[in-house]
């Protein structure tokens, strides 16, 4: 069995690393900082973190493309992994707090925005934007853009859904499915629409998490 540990928000990241040198000691799989409004920026925050540990795995969430583009996204998650050799994650998801907070914008196809979010960042770390860029109905990148200094394995990016067609959506197309605010009663229906997702995957995709 793997765990993982997603932290608070508040804490620094001198409290990081402590947490995460004795995550690692105990074997734990990967620790999570929470990207909240008026919080610790979590990518910055793991830095240290990558520089202090050798196996455990690093993630934000859940970071929305309505605050912050999917190809900026991408750059904060990709330097994060080049840093950790590899060893970065992210869950990507519609963030209504913060929406909230910011008085944001939210487009009507929630779903589509955020598997357009999910796609751009993928195909960054992919090296698949480096011809065409990438033409969406919410996001666009106009411009090629190569990431010729990517070495490391790409990142994990998971979707974080709470409803049953965006868990089909992230099912379909991310790396793995984040499944929140789920009352335990309602696990096996989330689990169903998940499985609906698989089904339809990419052949020869990678098993998702």
């Amino acid at each position: 069995m793997e765990v993982d540990i997603i932290l608070e928000p508040d804490l620094g990241p001198a409290q990081l690393v402590e947490l995460a040198q004795a995550a690692e000691r105990y074997g734990i799989r990967a620790i999570w900082t929470s990207n909240y409004f008026a919080h610790w920026d979590p990518f910055i925050s793991l830095v240290p973190v990558a520089q202090a540990t050798k196996r455990l795995r690093m993630g934000a969430l859940a970071v929305s493309p309505f605050e912050m583009h999917p190809l900026k996204i991408a750059n904060a998650l990709l330097s994060l992994n080049e840093l950790s050799g590899g060893r970065a994650m992210a869950a990507i998801g519609a963030g209504e707090g913060n929406l909230d907070a910011m008085a944001l914008h939210k487009p009507e196809k929630i779903v589509v925005a955020v598997r357009e979010a999910i796609e751009i960042v993928m195909g960054a770390a992919q090296k698949k934007l480096a011809k065409d860029g990438y033409k969406g109905e919410v996001f666009n990148v106009t411009y090629p853009c190569a990431y010729d200094w990517l070495k490391a394995p790409p990142p994990f990016v998971y979707g974080t859904a709470y409803r049953h067609m965006m868990m089909r959506m992230e099912a379909r197309v991310a790396d793995g499915v984040f499944i929140g605010c789920t009352p335990t009663e309602l696990i096996e229906a989330a689990m169903d629409n998940v499985r609906i997702g698989v089904a339809k995957r990419e052949p020869g995709a990678a098993p998702i998490r």
